[in-house]
């Protein structure tokens, strides 16, 4: 069994990222919240294999649902081998980055108030794993769309990933974790548009202080180093 840690923030694309992952790459298992949150900047050091420490506390709290609330049930079977692959540092990193303009617009459709700083805060502390870690790979989220296939063949290829088909597959809907829904049920969802991000039509939704306040929060330094231009 192959771990891949995934990270990245709120409306990010991780579902979808952790479906291809899984449906595309042999004995593969993704942890979205084992050995921390999946939305946060916890690190995979010795306190990663604390089950106390997998999933953000303020989040569990206000988690309803068993089907989210994992990480206490999974620990006996996986823990040993987790800390195994963490201490070896043989478990994979993948963090999927998207535009902060679209991930913006994205956030807004769901919470009012916009945490802006997040995208630059996690964003370089993600990017900043996947470079020092060996086996890791920093996805953006506009080239899983534009190019499927090659950018699942090089994440596969920098994480040492047999591919499962002879091609690569793509579930084609919007993802997202509904409660009540396995994986199979929200493929059946609402079909997915990615011309909107191609076209960039998200820039149409932000206002002119909008645009400015994510310019400076992101930082042109930062975007230039996730390959998002100055």
């Amino acid at each position: 069994m192959t771990f891949i840690k995934l990270y990245g923030i709120e409306r990010s694309g991780t579902n979808y990222l952790a479906w291809l992952l899984n449906e595309n790459f042999l004995d593969v298992r993704v942890l979205n919240n084992l050995l921390g949150w999946k939305h946060g900047t916890q690190p995979l050091d010795e306190t990663a294999a604390n089950p106390e420490l997998w999933a953000d506390p303020r989040w569990m709290a206000r988690t309803v649902n068993p089907y989210w609330n994992q990480p206490s049930a999974l620990a006996d079977h996986v823990t040993n081998e987790m800390t195994a692959a963490v201490r070896d540092r043989t478990i994979r990193i993948v963090a999927i980055v998207k535009n902060p303009y679209a991930w913006y617009v994205s956030y807004k459709r769901k919470w009012e108030d916009v945490p802006v700083e997040k995208w630059r805060i996690a964003n370089a502390c993600h990017l900043r794993m996947c470079c020092e870690w060996p086996l890791a790979a920093m996805v953006r989220y506009e080239d899983l769309l534009h190019d499927l296939d090659g950018t699942l063949a090089i994440v596969g290829q920098r994480l040492s990933l047999s591919p499962a088909h002879d091609v690569f597959r793509d579930c084609g809907v919007a993802l997202r974790p509904q409660d009540d829904l396995t994986w199979q049920q929200q493929r059946d969802g609402e079909a997915f548009d990615a011309t909107y991000y191609r076209e960039r039509r998200y820039m149409d939704e932000l206002t002119a202080s909008e645009k400015r306040r994510i310019r400076k929060a992101a930082t042109p330094k930062l975007m230039k180093a996730l390959g998002y231009g100055g």
